[in-house]
């Protein structure tokens, strides 16, 4: 059985682009080899131009060739 994985993610942008940034750095997500467990807010700092959050996200990698949905 693979190894839980944790990873804190910072999200810093301003209002008008945060959601593109988000995706930028979530983007190692979308490997096949990752399954997400969890995603979740640990804070959020707000200002009157910006944004910063911070995530932990817990993770485990998987063997893409012998892995059946």
């Amino acid at each position: 059985m693979a190894k839980v994985k944790r990873e804190m993610v910072t999200v810093s942008a301003s209002y008008y682009n945060f959601s593109e940034r988000y995706e930028q750095e979530m983007a190692f997500l979308d490997d096949e080899s990752i399954r997400v467990i969890s995603v979740n807010v640990i804070s959020r700092k707000e200002d009157d131009h910006s944004t910063q959050e911070k995530y932990l996200v817990f993770y485990q990698e998987v063997d893409t060739d012998t892995f059946e949905e």
